[in-house]
């Protein structure tokens, strides 16, 4: 099946300008032969795929201290006891990965690893589940920036 030019879904009159737009932001499109060995170089990649893991540093310990301070002041001693716990759970998931990485080292999603070794639910499943992280992060950062700007402009 071929897309149509009707099929774009621009309006024809600004179909020029924002192909246009979009080959000066993006660049030239690759054809479909071209885009599987298509590769980052790690510094590239480590900024484009750190984000997630960025965003969850910044606002994940004020959440878990507000959490905390909630439920009471003697709750608070508990701060260190899970962070070391989020520590070990960071560093078991980096081991995960890199044995994953192994196991499939011309790449794979976790549809394909949860398929290939726990079965097709599990791996509708893996997939289905790594669709909303990127939004949620997103609207997590956003919430969490939100706090302190209200505190700073006095809300």
């Amino acid at each position: 099946m071929v897309a149509t030019e009707a099929a774009g879904g621009e309006p024809a009159a600004a179909a020029p300008l924002v192909r246009r737009l979009r080959r000066v932001a993006l660049g030239p499109p690759l054809i479909s032969s071209a885009v599987v060995d298509e590769r980052m170089r790690k510094l590239t990649a480590m900024g484009v795929l750190s984000g997630d893991l960025l965003s969850s540093v910044a606002y994940g310990p004020q959440a878990m201290v507000t959490v905390l301070a909630l439920a009471g002041a003697g709750a608070l001693g508990l701060e260190l006891p899970l962070g070391i716990g989020l520590i070990v759970l960071i560093l078991t998931v980096g081991a995960s990965y890199r044995q994953t990485i192994r196991a499939y080292p011309t790449g794979a999603v976790s549809y394909i690893v949860a398929n290939n070794n726990l079965g097709e639910l599990p791996g509708l499943a893996a997939a289905r589940s790594a669709q909303p992280p990127g939004a949620g992060v997103c609207g997590i950062a956003a919430g969490a920036g939100a706090g302190p700007a209200r505190q700073h402009r006095g809300f």
